[in-house]
């Protein structure tokens, strides 16, 4: 709405789905060092985000580097890609993992996932088109999930301190079903806590975005028949149309 966040895609046409995918682990290797090319290890990419991302290897030194999305058996998971597409380290290595989007400082890399101790809350909600949101520190270390509210779509806040989300899981009409009637907006902190239901759950809400400083969202909604925008505080407040 505000602002269009940077990224690509590049999809071989299939589409992601929702609680499926390869399982395989959830731990992180380097391929630092190596020269290798990324149309030539992973012919599956489907998205792919883009940030100037402080380099580890060196303090200070900053350099475009790209946070890669790949679905495949032998090569699945997340990888970090330098700008002539030169492998510079591997991530995560689940196969399922898919969205990735860098924190505003670089330091972070949220995405979405269905791994395998999600798969009893997967199961609990039954939703399609819903994963589960994780950050991996830009070392590919200490991976963890934010929330255990399963997740459609999800946006960095302007400072990193927290993340905007869709959700259709408090809607009972969409558990079993092949789409989706109802999704809510929510925000939660990046650690986890205070999560908080911004709009109703009977009603389509979609498309929200943060303003550039981060004390407004807007979205669109039918929650009044046809589709309009609206702009709401991230605390639920001020909600104008």
């Amino acid at each position: 709405m505000f602002a269009e966040s940077g990224g690509f895609v590049a999809n071989d046409g299939a589409r992601p789905r929702s609680f499926a995918g390869q399982r395989q682990g959830s731990s992180t290797s380097s391929l630092r060092g190596h020269r290798t090319r990324l149309a030539v290890v992973m012919p599956l990419v489907m998205v792919a985000a883009v940030t100037v991302a402080q380099d580890a290897r060196r303090e200070n030194e900053y350099q475009l580097s790209l946070a890669v999305a790949v679905r495949n058996r032998g090569n699945g998971g997340l990888y970090l890609v330098t700008a002539d597409g030169t492998v510079a380290r591997r991530l995560t290595t689940d196969g399922g993992d898919l969205l990735p989007a860098w924190s505003p400082d670089g330091k972070r890399l949220a995405f979405l996932s269905l791994r395998d101790q999600d798969y009893k809350a997967a199961a609990r909600h039954h939703l399609a088109f819903h994963w589960f949101l994780y950050v991996v520190d830009f070392d590919g270390k200490h991976t963890r999930r934010v929330t255990d509210t399963p997740v459609m779509w999800f946006q960095w806040s302007p400072n990193g301190e927290q993340f905007l989300f869709h959700s259709s899981y408090e809607d009972v009409r969409n558990r079993g079903q092949d789409g989706l009637l109802s999704s809510a907006i929510y925000v939660v902190h990046a650690d986890g806590t205070q999560q908080k239901r911004l709009t109703p759950v009977e009603h389509q809400c979609l498309f929200a975005g943060w303003s550039p400083d981060g004390r407004r969202i807007a979205f669109s909604s039918n929650r009044e028949g046809n589709y309009d925008i609206y702009v709401i505080g991230p605390g639920g407040e001020g909600l104008t149309r």
